[in-house]
């Protein structure tokens, strides 16, 4: 008996784990859409306050003009890794999820973006954006 209570909790705390990994991952996908779409304010208006902190709409859309739009129309992207962390060199102690993504662009075949997530009261929301 105690070992069929192990096991269910055992897959209660991994099904609770993949349901927590899956709403990073949807909402990570849902803000890259936005820059897809050429969203590039609406991004830093739904991007995490550290974020916001650290970089200024008006700076922050100059930088995907520059170095996002150029790539052309996402043409696929998959998540390669993903990675829970409890800290980060220069940030506060939070949840956060680093992302690495294998991706196809119009005018880049092969790129790799890393998204690093941070869970800010009940949401997850972006706080770093890099492309390779």
């Amino acid at each position: 008996m105690k070992t069929l209570l192990l096991i269910s909790v055992a897959m209660l705390i991994v099904s609770s784990a993949n349901a927590e990994q899956s709403t990073v991952d949807v909402e990570a996908m849902q803000w890259l859409s936005i820059i897809d779409g050429g969203g590039y304010e609406q991004s830093w208006d739904e991007s995490a306050s550290l974020f916001q902190a650290s970089i200024s709409k008006e700076d922050w859309t100059r930088a995907l003009n520059g170095v996002r739009q150029p790539l052309g129309t996402i043409e696929s992207r998959k998540i390669k890794t993903s990675k829970s962390r409890s800290s980060l060199p220069g940030a506060p102690d939070g949840e956060y999820t680093i992302l690495t993504l294998k991706s196809r662009f119009e005018n880049k075949q092969k790129a790799t973006e890393t998204l690093t997530m941070v869970k800010e009261a009940s949401a997850w929301k972006a706080v770093g954006y890099f492309i390779k």
